[in-house]
């Protein structure tokens, strides 16, 4: 059960650039989930980190209907989405939705994955785009995750601080 998320620097691309991915691995049996996700500067890296659980979450309650077993989901990216994959083995996926394990993701495959924000926001041909900030440097980068503890995973740090920047959970 792979869900493969696309890159694209958060701004740009779509699933339908990446649907190629699939066959490789629904000819072996597999399924394959790719989710979309909206870009910025309409939304930001936090607010997509929290809408790729959310696709995570769909893919864990429906994907029995479709063929594949809930208890292997494996999240694969490129660039930005290798940034979102190693994001998802960070969530504490119970606080996100009750009904989901705390292993709701199994592994992850960041391929060229983007996993320290803070060179990202310095970038001058990205940062007009994303308008990272420190505090979603913060929030969004895998490198430190671990680190910092379970307490301050991607459920935590994502959804929390968005909640109380806009009064919603995006």
């Amino acid at each position: 059960m792979l869900v493969f998320v696309h890159g694209g620097y958060w701004r740009a691309l779509d699933k339908r650039d990446h649907s190629f991915v699939a066959p490789a691995f629904t000819r072996h049996g597999a399924c394959v989930v790719i989710p979309n996700y909206a870009l910025c500067p309409a939304v930001t890296i936090p607010q997509i980190t929290l809408q790729v659980a959310r696709a995570v979450a769909w893919t864990w309650h429906n994907i029995g209907r479709f063929g594949g077993d809930r208890r292997r989901i494996v999240v694969a990216g490129h660039s930005a989405g290798g940034q979102l994959a190693a994001m998802m083995l960070a969530c504490l996926w119970p606080q996100l939705d009750g009904a989901l394990p705390k292993d709701t993701v199994r592994s992850a495959l960041a391929i060229s994955g983007l996993h320290d924000l803070d060179p990202i926001m310095k970038t001058p041909f990205l940062q007009p785009t994303l308008q990272l900030t420190r505090q979603q440097v913060a929030q969004a980068s895998p490198r430190g995750c671990r680190r910092r503890g379970r307490e301050r995973s991607t459920r935590w740090r994502v959804a929390t601080r968005v909640r109380s920047t806009t009064g919603r959970t995006a």
